[in-house]
This record gives C-alpha cells, sequence and structure tokens, in this order.
C-alpha cells in the first residue's frame, strides 16, 4: 500500500511577544502539526520548514511554527 499527498499542513504554538506574549515550544508545534494531519486523514508528514522563535522589528517572537507535506493512505 502506498501514500498520496494530500498537501500543506502547518503547526505552531505560542504568541505574542516577550513577556506579554505566550512561550510556545518544539514540542507543542509538533503536537500540532500531528492534530491537524491526523484530522486531514494523513498518516506521515514530510517537515519542510521549521521556524523557531526569534527577534523581527520590536518583538522577541514566541512562536514555534512547523511546515510540511502531509501524506495519507492510499484510497
Amino acid at each position: 500500500a502506498g501514500l498520496i499527498e494530500i498537501g500543506s499542513l502547518w503547526g505552531e504554538d505560542g504568541r505574542g511577544c516577550g513577556a506579554r506574549g505566550v512561550k510556545g515550544s518544539e514540542e507543542g508545534a509538533l503536537l500540532d502539526l500531528k492534530n491537524r494531519a491526523a484530522h486531514r486523514g494523513a498518516s506521515y508528514v514530510r517537515l519542510t520548514h521549521v521556524r523557531r522563535p526569534g527577534f523581527s522589528p520590536g518583538c522577541l517572537t514566541n512562536r514555534w511554527k512547523m511546515v510540511g507535506r502531509a501524506f495519507g493512505p492510499v484510497p
């Protein structure tokens, strides 16, 4: 049995800037990605991009974001 591509997915954890925001985690973003994949019937996700918290103009971001391609069983 093979897999077919379902499409792009993303998961994230955390929001806002510094102490005013909510600190995210890598594990939280991965869990969100897995939950979104399961909701769409995917059994495999190939991770294509990870954005870690960091500096942007005027903000130390708290958000982790993961992007990937989802695959599921052939119907």
